[in-house]
């Protein structure tokens, strides 16, 4: 398992657009890959789920992924992360 923190530099935060490319994103790697905000958590293959954690700019996030292919997609998460400032 790999994982990340950051800070969202968006200053909409993760709204419906970012969080549809994330679904792309995830929906395209075999690992299973999480974002977790304070005490929750959301499968980001879920538009949905990452909604509901309503990130907003500023505030800490964290990915987990495991599986196969979880470094290209740890790579990929990271790459995305920094297209929303």
């Amino acid at each position: 398992m790999q994982q990340f923190s950051c800070t969202l530099a968006d200053p909409e935060g993760l709204h419906a657009r970012p969080a549809g490319k994330l679904v792309s994103l995830a929906c395209s790697y075999a690992s299973v890959i999480e974002l977790h905000k304070a005490e929750r958590t959301a499968n980001c293959r879920r538009l949905f789920a990452l909604l509901s954690l309503c990130v907003r700019s500023g505030e800490p996030i964290t990915f987990t992924v495991e599986g196969e292919d979880e470094e290209a997609a740890i790579a990929a998460l990271r790459a995305f992360v920094l297209t929303l400032s």
